[in-house]
């Protein structure tokens, strides 16, 4: 509960069995209730981390920011804050975050997002990187996405950075009605910059409040 719920991430390092902190890091403007830290991925080779505030204000409420930090030798140092073009109060963007193979592309779930009326219908922003700058590719959502489904509560990313899945665990029954919180995961691919929705997965028998 650093600095009342600002929160911070830490970087431990292994040799052989044995771990320790090589560093603490915190967002250059994290600030009391941000939840810095509740999402966290890392690149295959150690060298990026993504940390997620999905409570961040900027410059409201709860809008939500995710910081991009790179290693040289043993320091760690910020090299960007991305947020939603589109952002908006509550959000919650990055609070769950991922990050491809190379720290290529990275995505973050924003399940506050309204769409079209439907409070908290929730969306996954993808960012592409390009040397040290970082830009948005995308807002995806589920082509079904009704409110209050919470779509990005979780997310991940393939190491290529070609698929993204993205969790709705609130969703509603898609085939029946009336059947709430059976919940489904959806998956998008790349071509180029475009990102499509591939496939939307749920169990065999759904049931009310399985939050799948």
């Amino acid at each position: 509960k650093y600095n009342n719920w600002a929160g911070t991430a830490f970087v431990w390092t292994r040799s052989g069995t044995t771990w320790s902190q090589q560093q603490q890091i915190t967002g250059s403007d994290t600030a009391a209730y941000d939840n810095f830290g509740a999402g966290v991925d890392i690149t295959a080779d150690g060298n990026m981390v993504i940390v997620g505030a999905g409570y961040h204000d900027s410059p409201t409420n709860n809008e939500g920011a995710a910081y991009i930090f790179t290693r040289s030798g043993t320091t760690w140092s910020q090299q960007a804050k991305l947020q939603a073009s589109d952002k908006q109060n509550g959000d919650t963007f990055a609070g769950r975050v991922a990050i491809d193979e190379d720290g290529t592309r990275a995505v973050m779930g924003a399940l506050g997002v309204d769409t079209g009326g439907n409070s908290s219908a929730g969306a996954a922003y993808i960012f592409k990187r390009s040397g040290t700058s970082w830009s948005q590719e995308a807002k995806i959502q589920p082509t079904d996405v009704n409110a209050t489904d919470f779509a990005g509560a979780d997310v991940d990313i393939t190491d290529d950075g070609g698929t993204v899945i993205i969790s709705s665990p609130w969703a509603e029954d898609k085939t029946t009605t009336n059947v709430n919180y059976v919940g489904y995961l959806y998956v998008f691919t790349r071509s180029g910059t475009t990102w499509t929705q591939a496939a939307r997965l749920g169990p065999q028998s759904a049931s009310a409040n399985d939050y799948f």
